[in-house]
């Protein structure tokens, strides 16, 4: 062997680029998730490896181990990068390409080589590795699940690139050189850990499985050509192109631009292909000739295949439908679940209980015997309380729903059925409490709806694994069901069970107060009898708000906006369009004479004048790249003019469904009677914070209406509650009077929505509670006047 083949083993891992994008998006069969190891030797970065060469097939001199220098200097110095996202939650940018960078390098030099999958890696190895990221840049707490799947990622990939460019390269011609690892490696893995490393990549078990991964591999008809920056770095480009932020994240031309060179050809005769097709497509979508629904889009209809259930393509890895079509959680109930398969279910259990009703009866005879025995002993011989009685007593007679049978109704109705012996069965209550009280209607959404009717088993929840100790929900039996279809209150999350027909027999979770039972109302456990608390606000305080308001006068443009406004009519209207970013669907916002007028004479904000100010906190927070932060919630679809509380819920759990990043909180301005106040709300982590000018308590009304959307999202997800709702309640200015509640809730969202950490900005720094100068007000006054200036023309 040549002796140069010692230091060309050394340095062929040095030139390491763990950090491609993932080239599976047109994979057909590819099933892998993140805990297995890709083990095809084909990866985007063997084959979109240009760097190593150059036009004319000359040896270019390559980049070298990743180090870091730069990062790790700056965090020496205190200096902290910051990171961008895209609206998947994807690093990108100049902070994202250095936090890749840095993983890749832990990663590296961290973890071990000798573990299977990377379930099998230590807690403590993972650990180190995000507080190393997390100490170096500005990230929060949400960020370590990406975090960490990049790090696997990349584990994965430099194990592959070893045992490409290494193992199989020398395990024939100069197997001696497989005793150690890379020199650059040699102090981070152990010689156990690299021999052992070794041994395992040529068993004859490895060498079958990376034939079948190859061929699987070799399937991908349609290999992208991102390079390191992946799609994040297209879209980066894209808006750079644009002058602007995307508003949309269209699939087809992410995938198009992907298979593009430099000089922006699709050389690939398919992949040329596919592109003619989304060209068409597109072409007729906008005809109107077609229409895309869901995740049957422009780029699904053009590659002719569905999309797979653990990726979505044109977008990049760690991002699945649910999360970019909002599409439910896959339940275990499968979709071939039909009517007709639930109407034998139904038959099934009716049978069972048929065939257990002559076992009950006999059980409820004994049972009723044996108290009466033990009944007429205690006559005879005295209670043993306060001497014995010697009066003639009656004999026992058991209540006379207790001699009842049970006959089920014809099998077209919903019927009660006992759970499947399998399960534990339910213990019959004893005969001191009369049964009748236990009998119950069950309700959604108004004690006017029906669903169901059941048992009731516990007055909380204690014992059930979808509610931890929640207060507000008792635990019930479905006997009867009305409405099959009508959505569980709390999913059957080990089930995969969301709807009322589903859980006949089953014992579940239910609000109280959608409990009409006896026993809850003379026990007086319905929320709805209970008094609201007082208000933390005294007399003083009260009488406070009117005794010293403070003076605002005008500033020259307000002054100038009150003069145009007396050359207006009374039912002159100014429309202002926002677009469907702001508020999850187009809106038109509407101001008539009296909402500027309002504004100018420093009145009583309506929900005009507050819609406006939120679609200008929404531009600025696109401008500062915080999207991934912070989404608006129009103030008309929370307000008490909504309608019920009902209806208010799911206007918020809808537009939970839209926010499609986990790290972002939902600003809610929400009016009670005439009062302002601002709800922050983080659905993914059951976080509320709740903002009041009058610093009183968070309100109840608002409270049951977070609960109900919490529950509602939950279901839907078809995932059980973890923890109880996480409450902060900040100290904050303290307004002087009763009409400037409004421009109160405006400051507060403008300075957080400034932030980049909100969750320390509204623990550690939001404790004044001095009341706003009128300087301050002015300048949001001013902000929200300049606005609209160009409107008015």
């Amino acid at each position: 062997m040549d002796p140069q083949d010692d230091d060309e083993f050394d340095s062929l891992v040095d030139n390491s680029d763990d950090h491609q994008e993932d080239n599976s998006d047109d994979h057909p069969e590819d099933n892998s998730d993140d805990h297995s190891e890709d083990v095809s030797d084909d990866h985007p970065e063997d084959d979109n490896d240009d760097h190593l060469k150059d036009a004319n097939n000359n040896e270019r001199k390559t980049r070298g181990k990743a180090i870091c220098k730069e990062v790790l200097k700056a965090s020496s110095e205190g200096r902290n990068y910051e990171v961008e996202y895209n609206r998947f939650g994807r690093a990108m940018g100049k902070g994202g390409t250095k936090m890749n960078s840095m993983i890749g390098m832990l990663a590296r030099t961290t973890l071990p080589l000798n573990k299977p999958h990377w379930k099998k890696v230590p807690v403590e190895k993972k650990n180190k590795i995000w507080n190393e990221i997390k100490n170096t840049f500005k990230l929060s707490n949400s960020s370590k699940t990406n975090v960490l799947k990049e790090a696997g990622k990349t584990w994965r990939n430099w194990k592959t690139r070893m045992t490409k460019d290494l193992i199989y390269e020398y395990k024939d011609v100069a197997p001696q050189l497989l005793e150690k690892p890379p020199k650059d490696y040699i102090n981070y893995y152990s010689p156990e850990d690299w021999k052992g490393f070794v041994a395992t990549r040529l068993t004859p078990e490895w060498e079958e499985l990376r034939k079948r991964k190859q061929a699987s591999q070799a399937q991908n008809k349609y290999p992208h050509r991102t390079g390191r920056g992946g799609y994040a770095l297209i879209e980066q480009n894209m808006e750079k192109e644009l002058g602007r932020e995307l508003t949309e994240y269209d699939r087809s031309e992410m995938w198009k631009r992907a298979r593009m060179n430099n000089k922006g050809e699709v050389i690939d005769e398919e992949a040329r292909e596919v592109v003619q097709r989304i060209e068409k497509y597109k072409k007729k979508v906008a005809d109107g000739e077609i229409m895309e629904e869901g995740s049957n889009d422009v780029l699904t209809m053009a590659l002719g295949t569905p999309e797979h259930g653990g990726r979505v393509r044109g977008v990049g890895s760690h991002v699945i439908l649910r999360q970019f079509f909002h599409t439910p959680a896959p339940r275990r109930l499968t979709q071939k679940k039909s009517s007709v398969d639930e109407d034998a279910r139904y038959k099934d259990l009716e049978d069972k209980w048929r065939q257990s009703e002559d076992k009950i009866n006999k059980l409820m005879a004994f049972i009723q015997s044996q108290q009466s025995g033990v009944l007429e002993s205690q006559h005879a011989f005295g209670s043993g309380v306060g001497g014995a009685s010697n009066t003639p007593q009656a004999p026992y007679a058991p209540p006379p729903h207790s001699q009842a049978t049970y006959a089920p109704p014809p099998p077209s109705q919903a019927t009660y059925a006992p759970p499947p012996p399998s399960q534990a069965a339910y213990t019959l209550p004893p005969l001191s409490q009369a049964h009748h009280e236990n009998k119950c209607k069950l309700c959604i959404g108004s004690i006017n709806n029906i669903v169901a009717e059941g048992t009731l088993i516990t007055i909380n929840c204690t014992e059930l694994r979808t509610v931890k100790s929640n207060p507000r929900y008792c635990r019930v039996r479905i006997d009867v069901v009305h409405q099959k279809d009508a959505i569980l209150p709390k999913a059957v999350t080990r089930k995969g069970y969301t709807l009322v027909g589903q859980v006949i027999g089953y014992e579940v979770a239910w609000p109280k107060k959608f409990v009409l039972c006896e026993k809850l109302q003379r026990d007086q456990f319905s929320p709805s009898t209970q008094q609201p608390r007082e208000s933390r606000l005294t007399r003083e305080q009260v009488t406070q708000l009117t005794q010293e308001p403070i003076t605002v006068p005008l500033t020259p443009t307000l002054n100038c906006l009150k003069k145009l406004m007396t050359r207006w009519t009374d039912g002159r209207v100014v429309e202002i369009p926002s677009q469907k970013r702001v508020f999850g669907f187009p809106n038109v916002v509407r101001l008539m004479k009296y909402d500027i007028e309002n504004l100018c004479n420093y009145e009583m904000l309506g929900e005009n004048e507050i819609q406006l100010y939120m679609w200008m906190l929404d531009e600025q927070v696109h401008t500062n790249g915080l999207n991934h932060l912070y989404a608006f919630m129009h103030p008309a679809l929370i307000s008490t003019t909504a309608g019920t509380d009902e209806v208010r819920a799911d206007n918020l759990f809808k537009r939970f469904l839209q926010m499609s990043l986990e790290t972002q909180f939902l600003i809610c301005p929400w009016k009670i009677n005439t009062h302002w106040m601002l709800v922050l709300i983080q659905p993914h982590t059951h976080s509320v914070a709740f903002l009041d000018p009058m610093n009183s308590h968070f309100r109840e009304e608002i409270r049951d209406i977070i609960i109900m959307a919490f529950d509602k999202y939950h279901s839907y997800l078809c995932k059980a509650e973890t923890d109880n709702s996480k409450l902060c309640v900040p100290k904050c200015p303290n307004q002087s009077r009763p009409t400037e509640c409004g421009y109160y809730i405006m400051k507060f969202a403008k300075e957080l929505t400034s932030k980049p950490l909100p969750k320390q900005y509204l623990r550690r720094e939001m404790k004044r509670t001095t009341p706003y100068t009128a300087e301050e007000i002015n300048d949001l006054r001013d902000e929200w006047a300049e606005s609209i200036f160009q409107y008015l023309a």
